[in-house]
């Protein structure tokens, strides 16, 4: 009976955990330490029968850390066993190190506390434990000026979010903006998150904000590729939330061909979105593209406006054409400037 007792409280250990109480000395020593230790160990613990979810989130993040030669330098001197606890979303290594008297507060220059990384890996128990029975501040800002709710929308993490509006912080959080001056529904539009969208607006907060150079939701969405994202916005506020302007007269299809994004000027095109309108440079979506970049996707992009009729006939201020452009911008071997004169003056 005694021994079934210990199984079950060893099944449901974490395994860090179990190799601390083996190498108490371990407990108070950077984390590095403890990697080599473990690395160098002939019987690491294991899990007793199947393993829990944070026993595997437990073995994943070792092995990771393990890799590429990061054993002795895992993510940045300032990496401890708190944090590995917030990672790897491990509630019981945490109160483990919270009884020890292991700050669950201190600062890393990755991600900053590990509240933050359970908030980003979307670890609730483990986030709501540092919160309320670890000295948790919800109000703490990561690294990159990063709330728990920016690290929510990165990661598309709606139950995190959910979570912080019980907590009541959740309304002030979406006005703050992290150190690139994003708010955290921007980010959200950034990383793909569309769930996350769906949420504020669900809540009544707004999703139309834009960042100080006037680019909203759409702008971030086509400059990295979510068509998900501009979708919902079609679908909740119309085609016009598409042709939204930056300060610049940039709008989403001008940020889609700057980084080569064909999925969004077909999806944009689709939508029947104007591709050649100019920005206040008078500079169409096309201009951008060849300014943006020369590698296939550029040049995949410039393809495109040609075989739906844009004006190539586009001059800068000094009298450049588009295929000139393109050699003094990138240079005369790239296949963007190949392809420009092969029907363009090139000198």
């Amino acid at each position: 009976m005694f021994r079934r007792m210990i199984c079950r409280l060893e099944s449901s250990q974490s395994l860090l955990q179990r190799f601390l109480l083996q190498h108490p000395d371990l407990i108070q020593a950077p984390f590095a330490d403890v990697l080599t230790r473990w690395k160098g160990s002939s019987h690491p613990p294991a899990p007793t029968g199947q393993p829990t979810d944070e026993q595997l989130r437990e073995m994943q993040l070792l092995n990771s850390l393990n890799r590429d030669n990061q054993l002795l330098a895992p993510r940045n001197a300032s990496y401890g066993i708190a944090h590995f606890a917030g990672e790897s979303g491990s509630t019981s290594l945490a109160q483990f190190l919270v009884s020890h008297g292991i700050s669950m507060t201190g600062h890393d220059t990755d991600c900053g506390e590990p509240l933050h990384y359970a908030a980003a890996g979307g670890y609730l128990d483990t986030l709501g434990f540092l919160l309320t029975k670890a000295g948790g501040n919800a109000w703490s800002v990561g690294c990159y000026g990063n709330t728990l709710t920016h690290l929510a929308c990165s990661f598309g993490q709606r139950h995190v979010l959910e979570l912080l509006r019980q907590l009541g912080v959740l309304q002030a959080h979406v006005m703050l903006r992290n150190s690139a001056r994003e708010l955290p529904v921007l980010s959200a539009a950034c990383h793909g998150h569309e769930s996350c969208i769906a949420y504020f607006r669900e809540h009544g907060l707004d999703v139309t904000v834009t960042d100080h150079q006037g680019r909203g939701c759409c702008h971030f969405a086509a400059e990295q590729g979510h068509v998900g994202v501009l979708h919902y916005f079609v679908t909740e506020c119309g085609t016009a939330s598409l042709s939204q302007v930056d300060k610049f007269g940039a709008t989403p299809a001008h940020y889609a061909a700057r980084h080569g994004r064909l999925n969004v000027l077909s999806y944009l095109s689709a939508q029947q979105v104007n591709l050649f309108a100019e920005d206040f440079k008078m500079r169409t979506p096309l201009v951008w593209a060849v300014l943006g970049g020369k590698t296939k996707r550029h040049v995949e992009c410039v393809q495109f406006f040609r075989e739906n009729g844009a004006d190539f006939l586009y001059q800068d201020p000094t009298g450049k054409n588009l295929a000139q452009i393109a050699k003094a911008k990138h240079s005369d071997k790239c296949n963007l400037f190949v392809y420009l004169a092969s029907f363009l003056p090139s000198t």
